[in-house]
């Protein structure tokens, strides 16, 4: 199990803490309490509870209705792709809906409120992240299949070395930025609320 926090994620607020020491020195506390209110109203405003459902939906929809059309014309390997992408979003739903459920419990707890707002945040991104790299593929294989020259078929291991090739070059395209912000938001948050015991212990 990790731990609350790392060394190496109080350190960029410990920097920004001392400069604001040095202006303010009483004020410390106050200073953090207000940037953790700010990186709630921050990730409230984020728009990645839109964006994020939609891309899923979407990714998921192509996938069943592409799947379906393939098992009416007689590959019935691709149930298994269809019932694969069902599983994944109702699993993926229970999750977020539990995480949702975790955020409204801790209204009353600062801290515990702003990361449960967070791991909300990285599960929609999570869910999209593995749905586009499990699923991305197999839907371009399928629809090489559909524009394929019939008198000419390339082996399977060649559509899908493009195939992820492709979704290797639109995951960096998509994805590379949230990453990055999601691990800087986590280091931030993990760093305000060690700093936060590190008073309360002090006291």
């Amino acid at each position: 199990m990790k731990p609350v926090y790392r060394e190496d994620a109080t350190k960029g607020i410990q920097d920004l803490i001392e400069a604001s020491e040095k202006q303010h020195p009483s004020n410390t506390e106050q200073w953090i309490e207000e940037r953790k209110k700010q990186l709630i109203l921050k990730m409230k405003e984020d728009t990645d509870n839109k964006e994020y459902p939609i891309m899923l939906n979407g990714l998921i929809l192509v996938l069943v209705a592409m799947s379906a059309i393939h098992i009416i014309n007689g590959l019935f390997l691709f149930a298994l792709v269809l019932v694969a992408g069902v599983l994944y979003y109702i699993f993926t739903t229970k999750k977020l809906k539990k995480a949702i459920h975790q955020l409204q419990e801790h209204q009353n707890n600062l801290d515990q409120y702003m990361y449960d707002g967070y791991l909300i945040k990285d599960t929609r991104f999570t869910a999209v992240k593995f749905a586009f790299l499990l699923f991305f593929p197999i839907i371009c294989y399928m629809g090489f299949r559909f524009i394929e020259d019939t008198t000419y078929t390339l082996p399977v291991w060649q559509y899908m070395v493009t195939a992820v090739a492709i979704s290797s070059v639109a995951w960096f395209i998509f994805f590379s930025d949230d990453q990055t912000y999601l691990e800087q938001l986590d280091n931030e948050i993990k760093g305000l609320m060690a700093i936060s015991k590190q008073e309360v212990t002090t006291l």
